[in-house]
C-alpha cells in the first residue's frame, strides 16, 4: 500500500515516478535511497513488489495489486517500485517517469545464479517468474555442477541473449509483444533500441551506482543524496582457469549493446 501522507506536494497535475527493478542489478540499494529521499519530501511511495507479495503471496501479480489503488494513483504524485517485467502504464492518466540500472550481462547472469540458488535451497521460492528453463535451473541448484557448465548452457538460452531487451519490451509493451498505442511492434523492431531510450528518463550502469541515484534523484525531482549509499557486494564470481569469459561475451550482450 502506498505510504506517506497522502496531500504530499499538492500538484494540480500528480506524476509518476516510476523505477523499473531488474533483477540483480543493483536495484534494491537504488530503490532503499531512493525511497529516503521521498519520504523527505512527502511523496507517497507505491511499492508494487511487495504489495502483490503481502496481498497475493505472490510477487508476480503487480497488476492485481494495482487495481484496488487505482484511484489513489491517479489523484497523487508517487515513487514507484516495479520489479517484474509487466506493463503497467494503463493504470496512470499521465505518462510514467521510467528510470533502471542495467548491468554487465555475464555478471547479472552469474548473480542470478547464486540468487536462485539460495531461494531454491532454502525453501523460499515467491513464485517469481524467473524465465530460467527447466533444464538450466537443475544444474544451478546443483552443487557440483561447475559454473562454466552452466555459462556454456546458459550462452543457447534466449531468455538470457536478450535479456534486457525483453525486459524492456515487456515493460513498455506487454508481455504479447504488441502494443496498439505504438507503432513499435515488438522488441525486434530496428527501432525498438531508440524507443526505449525515449521512453526511459534514465538508464545507468550497476559499476556507478553513487551517479545512478544521483542522476535518478536529479531526474525524479527528489532531493540530491546528501550521504553515500549503503554498501553494495561488487565482488566478482572466482572462475576456474578454465573459465575464458571472453569467450561467452558476444552470446551475452547481444542484447547489452543496444542500449
Amino acid at each position: 500500500m502506498p505510504s506517506g501522507p497522502a496531500s504530499a506536494r499538492a500538484s494540480a497535475e500528480p506524476r509518476h515516478y516510476a523505477f523499473i527493478h531488474i533483477p540483480r542489478t543493483g536495484g534494491s540499494t537504488i530503490w532503499h535511497a531512493l525511497a529516503l529521499l521521498s519520504k523527505d519530501v512527502e511523496i507517497p511511495i507505491v511499492d508494487l513488489y511487495h504489495d502483490a507479495k503481502r496481498k497475493f503471496n505472490n510477487s508476480s501479480k503487480t497488476v492485481e495489486a494495482l487495481v484496488d489503488i487505482q484511484k489513489f494513483l491517479r489523484a497523487n504524485t508517487c515513487l514507484i517500485h516495479h520489479h517484474v517485467a509487466s506493463k503497467i502504464d494503463s493504470f496512470f492518466d499521465r505518462k510514467l517517469q521510467y528510470a533502471t540500472v542495467v548491468r554487465d550481462p555475464i555478471d547479472r547472469f552469474l548473480s542470478e545464479i547464486n540468487h536462485v540458488k539460495h531461494f531454491v535451497q532454502t525453501g523460499m521460492d515467491n513464485n517469481i517468474d524467473i524465465g530460467w528453463d527447466e533444464s538450466l535451473l537443475k544444474l544451478a541448484c546443483s552443487p557440483s555442477v561447475p559454473i562454466e557448465t552452466l555459462v556454456h548452457q546458459a550462452k543457447s538460452s534466449p531468455y538470457f541473449q536478450d535479456y534486457y531487451r525483453r525486459w524492456f519490451g515487456a515493460i513498455l509493451l506487454g508481455r504479447d509483444g504488441n502494443d496498439c498505442t505504438t507503432s513499435i511492434q515488438d522488441i525486434w523492431d530496428p527501432r525498438f533500441p531508440t524507443y526505449v531510450r525515449q521512453a526511459f528518463s534514465y538508464i545507468g550502469n550497476f559499476q556507478h551506482l553513487e551517479r545512478v541515484l544521483l542522476d535518478i534523484s536529479r531526474s525524479f525531482g527528489l532531493p540530491e543524496p546528501s550521504i553515500a549509499i549503503g554498501h553494495i557486494n561488487k565482488a566478482k564470481q572466482s572462475f576456474s582457469t578454465a573459465f575464458n569469459r571472453n569467450e561467452y561475451v558476444a552470446y551475452f550482450e547481444r542484447d547489452y549493446a543496444f542500449l
